[in-house]
């Protein structure tokens, strides 16, 4: 369904992201890691050519469902990035434009996506979007700055689940949030898998399947999160995996004391 062939993109004359390959099938999830400023993120906006304008792609192709991404025309481009593709990112705040309620933003979304559809049914969709997120209905009331972290995250997630997107890619959609509301969103967003059959590529440290490891603006390691984790082949990959806390449970006396 998307596929990364030797992706390079450079700035001036240093190199971003240097032969960035690998595969994503249909109902996957594949989790991007690596240390800041390796290119995760880089290589999620490049897909849909969300380059900034000082860095430029010098070879490789992004194939999805059978097209080539970066021969497409900005008009194409664009309805393939409104219906195929769901973007997530860490602060979803700037993918709503803060001066109009959720309940608009939506309804013009909604329009687009489901042209032959009346007011009423509209509506219903939406509502069924929030309920799919565990939101209640208020929240189309809402503006941006009147929900919270955790609230507009799962906005994001509701609106992708209205597009029914065939992949989503989330932008270490959990690292601003605290611990149970980073586990609803990875909940939700499995739901969200099963629910549409779409695909997802997250930018994060929760390595749940595929884990491709950048270093430098290079996969290095790639390949079933479990196999990578259990026998790193680098030193960078070694010492992400004795990062990992271990957590046991303290001894009785070691718990009175």
């Amino acid at each position: 369904m998307l596929e990364i062939r030797h992706l390079t993109v450079c700035h001036e004359d240093v190199f971003l992201l240097n032969n960035i390959t690998f595969q994503l099938e249909n109902q996957e999830w594949h989790a991007i890691a690596g240390p800041s400023g390796a290119g995760k993120s880089l290589t999620a906006h490049a897909i849909c050519s969300l380059l900034p304008k000082n860095m430029e792609r010098l070879s490789g192709s992004v194939i999805f469902e059978g097209e080539d991404v970066t021969k497409m025309e900005k008009k194409r481009l664009d309805v393939l990035a409104s219906r195929s593709i769901s973007y997530i990112f860490q602060d979803p705040r700037h993918s709503f434009f803060p001066l109009l309620s959720m309940y608009k933003q939506w309804d013009d979304m909604v329009k687009v996506q489901y042209p032959g559809l009346s007011k009423k049914e509209r509506k219903v969709k939406m509502l069924n979007a929030l309920d799919a997120v565990k939101l209640p209905a208020v929240i189309l009331k809402s503006y941006p700055s009147q929900l919270s972290g955790g609230q507009i995250q799962r906005v994001a997630l509701a609106a992708a689940w209205l597009m029914k997107p065939k992949l989503i890619i989330a932008d270490e959609p959990t690292s601003a949030l605290d611990a149970v509301t980073s586990q609803l969103i990875m909940e939700l967003l499995e739901n969200l898998r099963e629910e549409t059959e779409c695909s997802i590529l997250m930018i994060s440290h929760d390595l749940r399947e595929v884990l491709h490891y950048l270093a430098d603006g290079c996969i290095i390691e790639q390949g079933r999160a479990a196999s990578v984790l259990l026998s790193p082949q680098f030193t960078v990959t070694r010492q992400l995996c004795r990062a990992i806390p271990l957590l046991k449970r303290p001894k009785m006396e070691e718990r009175v004391h």
